[in-house]
Order: structure tokens, then C-alpha cells, then sequence
């Protein structure tokens, strides 16, 4: 009986369009760009199917892991670099994260997502003023 290891890295370009525009009450996709790699030779892929979704919905953003991808570091910062959300996480197809933005001010945010080969996606979101 042959035994065969198949050791691969499946890399994974990510750049999706989503509308980008909206305020905090409305639904809307952030769009991640960059690139993550599967490194586990168990894991596996749906092709075409995006590795990370987050959305911005009312004031959560909602980070989806849609395939396993080990330990990542998740970090949102505003538009002056100042450090909004910071978390490290063993993410897991299916798991999700929620990051409650009702209290953050009105502006551009960056989500970026690294792992531990210092790969990353990233996207940016707006905050806009609610209209009275």
C-alpha cells in the first residue's frame, strides 16, 4: 500500500467589489484585497469561494472565515493609524468574529488580517455622521 503525504499551499487571491458606500445603518461589503495562504494539507477549498467576508451592518462589522486558516491577527485603525480593534484568533471555516463599531467616530477605517507567514488581506470601510 503506497502512502502519499501531499503537502500543498493553495494561495488565495482575494479582491472582490462591493459597494463600499453607506453609513453605518445601511448593510454594505467591505472589500478585502491581498492574499492568504492555506498551508494545512487537510484542509479543503471551495474554489472561488473567498476565504474572509466582512460586512458592515448597522454598527457591527461582521468577519466571516469561510475556509480554516490558522491563527490570525485581526486589527481595524482609523484613518490617523490609531488602533481601533486588535485580536489574535484561530480561525476556523465557519467561526465568525462581530466588532462593535456604535461608538467609533465618523470616518475611513482599514481592517487588515494577517497570518503568521505575515500575508494579509485588507479593506477599508466608512463610518458616516447619521443624518438627524
Amino acid at each position: 500500500m503506497r502512502k502519499f503525504l501531499l503537502i500543498s499551499i493553495l494561495s488565495v487571491f482575494v479582491s472582490f467589489q462591493a459597494a463600499s458606500e453607506g453609513s453605518a445603518s445601511n448593510t454594505c461589503n467591505v472589500v478585502l484585497k491581498g492574499i492568504i495562504s492555506i498551508t494545512t494539507p487537510t484542509i479543503r477549498t471551495t474554489p472561488g469561494t473567498p476565504p474572509v467576508v466582512a460586512t458592515l451592518d448597522g454598527y457591527s462589522l461582521f468577519v466571516e472565515f469561510k475556509q480554516t486558516l490558522g491563527i490570525l491577527n485581526v486589527t481595524v485603525t482609523d484613518h490617523e493609524d490609531n488602533i481601533m480593534f486588535d485580536q489574535t484568533l484561530d480561525a476556523t471555516a465557519g467561526s465568525s468574529l462581530l466588532i462593535d463599531v456604535e461608538s467609533w467616530r465618523a470616518g475611513e477605517y482599514t481592517l487588515l488580517i494577517t497570518n503568521e507567514l505575515e500575508e494579509s488581506l485588507e479593506g477599508t470601510f466608512v463610518i458616516e455622521e447619521e443624518e438627524d
